[in-house]
């Protein structure tokens, strides 16, 4: 019972855009976990507690968006925050940080 594999054809994908989707603001990441399957980013915003003259200040972390990505999807993250990293350091908005690099991903 085999099937003969048919040759994979190129797809047009068209971006069509949503104006109703909302845009999020965070300040950190509080964890980036990679599962196998995909990526997971929970992105943070940081809100501070009414402050107090004499008491220490605080301040609450708070979800603001849980992010999942596919591996080829994680991939393309990756690679295009490269891009952005080293631009940035070109422009001398950020520092370049040498660091082991991060382990493969299949796709």
């Amino acid at each position: 019972m085999s099937q003969k594999q048919q040759p994979h054809q190129a797809v047009e994908v068209q971006f069509i855009d949503l104006p109703d989707v909302k845009e999020i603001f965070t300040d950190n990441i509080r964890a980036v976990h990679v599962d196998g399957t995909g990526l997971r980013i929970e992105f943070c915003v940081t809100r501070l507690d009414p402050f107090k003259p004499g008491e220490t200040a605080r301040a609450r972390n708070y979800p603001a968006c849980r992010l999942v990505l596919a591996g080829p999807a994680a991939v393309d993250l990756i690679n295009k925050m490269q891009q952005v990293g080293t631009r940035m350091a070109e422009e001398g908005l950020a520092k370049a940080e040498h660091s082991p690099p991060a382990p493969a991903m299949s796709r």
